[in-house]
């Protein structure tokens, strides 16, 4: 009698697709933002700076609300530098091109995300 266990089969595979696709891009992009966010010290736009000056004068629920704003202006000056990098410059406004640019920047969004939370 044969012994498949295709579930079992399936989950590995899947852990080795993931584990490659760390290895050969993630952990690649997480070094270039951690080398940016060490090097560059852009500030954040005014919006930004008025909203995190505001927060600690509102309730809790709001200040976290506020700080998370805060946050997604701080992940797009790194999204903006990491495009370039990530995605060549067609000069053609094609829809796939803004696919890419928009699927590109929800991943690194995830993984800068992921970043912070595991400091």
């Amino acid at each position: 009698m044969l012994d498949f266990n295709v579930e079992q089969d399936l989950e590995q595979i899947l852990k080795l697709i993931a584990e490659y696709m760390h290895n050969k891009y993630i952990s690649e992009v997480e070094e270039e933002i951690l080398n940016y966010q060490n090097t560059a010290k852009e500030p954040l736009p005014n919006e930004a700076q008025l909203i995190q000056a505001i927060a600690p004068f509102t309730s809790e629920e709001n200040s976290k609300a506020l700080i998370d704003i805060v946050e997604v202006f701080k992940y797009n000056q790194i999204i903006e530098h990491m495009l370039p990098k990530i995605l060549p410059k067609t000069g053609a406004n094609s829809e796939e091109d803004l696919v890419a640019n928009i699927i590109t920047r929800v991943l690194l969004y995830k993984i800068i995300q992921n970043m912070e939370k595991s400091l």
